[in-house]
């Protein structure tokens, strides 16, 4: 059995957001369609009316496409996390942020703030991945229990634990 105490701060819920948002196939979607979709409606009112040869509306159309096509992904991705900035400081976290007790056991994962206590079989995680500062620990698509790497003293005990009762893999 493992215990490990810890605390999610404010970024540590950002950068999960974050990067459940960079591997979803919609969003990349979304980011792509956007980056497109404003060049080629310029383009086309160029060519509706009839501007498409005007060397200086062409030269205009490059000055304000090209950046954005080279920009359009940061500039969403910084506002993806004033979005997320925004729903936290209106709404009630609850203790989201407070120290968090984790326990693995053979058996279960036990997860404790000081108001609340979750239980999860091994059987209940469907991914585990592991970034440059947490481990994320899904139960669906969207949401895991966020361990913080900087928190953890038995990194490497903790994550062969997760990885041989849920049989799941990581790098």
């Amino acid at each position: 059995m493992i215990e490990q105490n810890y605390k999610i701060t404010r970024d540590d819920y950002i950068r999960f957001n974050m990067s459940h948002a960079k591997q979803s196939k919609i969003t990349k979607l979304l980011i792509l369609t956007l980056r497109i979709s404003i060049p080629l409606i310029l383009i086309a009112y160029a060519i509706y009316v009839g501007e498409i040869t005007n060397p200086v509306y062409m030269g205009v159309l490059t000055v304000f496409v090209l950046p954005w096509v080279i920009f359009s992904p940061r500039l969403i991705w910084m506002n993806m996390v004033k979005k997320i900035n925004t729903i936290l400081d209106e709404s009630n976290v609850g203790d989201l942020f407070s120290q968090r007790k984790i326990t693995l056991s053979n058996e279960k994962v036990i997860d404790k703030t000081g108001s609340s206590s979750t239980t999860y079989e091994w059987s209940d995680f469907i991914e585990l991945k592991v970034t440059e500062s947490a481990i994320y620990l899904y139960t669906n698509s969207a949401q895991a229990v966020i361990l913080p790497l900087r928190e953890l003293k038995q990194k490497k005990k903790i994550l062969e634990m997760m990885s041989k009762h849920t049989g799941l893999t990581y790098q």
